[in-house]
């Protein structure tokens, strides 16, 4: 394990220009380059996000690096203490994986899962777990069944279900080695929920996401006219084509889409200059262009958005692109629900640049992204962004009888503590984690936020609290 350099470069930028042309008011934005992949450590981070995990710290993958050049598992605190936790092809023949390209979760039990492209007993990808304190578990080895039914190369975004099974995609492999959704259940067992074919998609590079009672999910290739689609998959394994792009209003679709306001959003190629750009689709599968890149002078706003959206407590959404920005290395943006965008930083190389993964909001209020190259060794760095947005909780469950127990996520918390569910008290609440407190909810508790009071401050939480009958 290693912990490395932690760069004091703090930029801070008023965007007088894009946000007057946006018509709003000018804000300061404040980016911080946390620490900087040196190898060791991790080395060039690719399509994939963080996520904030129960002990306050951040996690994520690098597809290459550490001990064996195989990519690690990292943890970054929120001040920026970069440490690899776990090396890939620690084992004989890789046999417990090599090169993540899928971004970590945290189950309901409290561990990590993601999943490997290579490595494992075929070398085509793993599925693991992995504790905090780095302890790894190989769950599944890929193309474990003739002809890969099983499907290989796992990528994107795994997701979860209320009872605690992961689900994923896989990119190649099945019934026509166009791709697979999988589930691996508590059990230990892991079924191929359906084998794209072509003509319902090709390649589901993105992972998955969960909205009304299903996930949804992309296939960069495919559908109708062969520019990729956008798909339902229930956990029965009913799959639906929501959406043929025709690329007229997109092509290619890239990383997870996020659902915001009823609608779903997510980046694709294309659009009107050509550079990238974000759709929107409606439950119905209606796709339009919602905003496209390059749309001003020397791309200032930005190209090739390669990663997932996400939905921030302002209610608009944050993203990255690859390319374009002032410096032509990047940029971080905002999007407001109206099709505004605001660039928030211009990556310049030095403190990161060629930002591939998406952006995460940490309970503190900050969004953290790591870029493929840039820092003191090139490598790649993990960022912060500030933009002013409060500190929050958040719900690990969002419903349930009096009596529930429910996890809390924030910052700050200790055994003092209190917490109230839409103004009565709980009188169980247990610092569980430094990052996570477990209360009872009350008997009196009504349908409400969720607010938790440490000292003089009061923190509310994002979603409402249903109390059930």
């Amino acid at each position: 394990m290693s912990t490395h350099y932690i760069s004091h470069r703090t930029a801070r930028i008023v965007l007088v220009f894009w946000l007057a042309m946006a018509g709003v008011s000018p804000a300061s934005i404040t980016f911080n380059s946390l620490a900087s992949f040196d190898g060791t450590n991790g080395s060039q981070p690719d399509h994939t996000a963080l996520i904030q995990a129960t002990d306050g710290n951040l996690y994520g993958v690098t597809p290459i690096g550490g001990a064996n050049s195989e990519g690690v598992v990292f943890r970054i605190s929120p001040s920026g203490t970069l440490t690899a936790i776990y090396s890939f092809c620690s084992l004989a023949s890789c046999a417990d994986g090599a090169n993540p390209y899928t971004s970590l979760i945290q189950g309901s039990n409290g561990d990590l899962y993601g999943a490997t492209y290579y490595g494992g007993a075929n070398n085509s990808g793993t599925l693991f777990k992995i504790t905090t304190s780095g302890t790894l578990t190989t769950l599944y080895s890929f193309c474990s069944l003739a002809n890969c039914a099983d499907g290989s190369e796992p990528e994107g975004q795994l997701a979860e279900d209320s009872a605690g099974n992961i689900y994923g995609t896989a990119v190649e492999g099945g019934a026509s080695n166009f791709g697979t959704v999988f589930k691996f259940s508590t059990k230990g067992v892991l079924s191929t929920l359906h084998s794209f074919s072509g003509a319902d998609g090709e390649y589901p590079q993105g992972g998955l996401v969960a909205a009304n009672g299903a996930f949804y999910g992309v296939a960069e290739d495919g559908g109708a006219d062969g520019y990729g689609t956008v798909f339902k998959i229930t956990t029965a394994g009913k799959e639906t084509t929501v959406h043929s792009f025709t690329g007229s209003e997109g092509e290619y679709p890239k990383g997870w889409m996020v659902e915001a306001d009823g609608n779903f959003y997510g980046a694709a190629a294309g659009g009107a200059q050509g550079y990238g750009m974000i759709f929107k689709m409606t439950a119905a599968g209606t796709v339009t262009t919602f905003y496209s890149f390059c749309s001003l002078a020397d791309c200032a706003d930005g190209t090739e958005p390669t990663a997932g959206l996400m939905e921030a407590t302002d209610g608009n959404l944050y993203g990255v692109t690859y390319g374009g920005g002032a410096n032509e290395n990047g940029t971080a943006y905002e999007l407001t629900l109206k099709g505004v965008l605001t660039t928030l930083y211009s990556f310049d190389d030095t403190g990161g640049g060629g930002p591939q993964g998406g952006l995460v909001q940490d309970t503190n209020g900050d969004f953290y992204g790591i870029t493929l190259y840039g820092g003191s060794s090139n490598d790649g760095v993990v960022f912060s962004i500030a933009t002013g947005l409060a500190p929050f909780v958040t719900l690990e469950s969002t419903s349930g009888k009096v009596g529930s127990k429910v996890g809390i996520l924030g910052d700050g918390f200790d055994s003092s503590s209190e917490v109230e569910f839409n103004g009565v008290a709980a009188t169980t609440v247990t610092l569980t984690e430094p990052g996570l407190l477990t209360a009872t909810v009350p008997d009196g508790a009504t349908t409400g936020y969720v607010t938790v009071t440490t000292g003089s401050t009061t923190l509310k939480s994002t979603h409402k609290y249903t109390v059930k009958e």
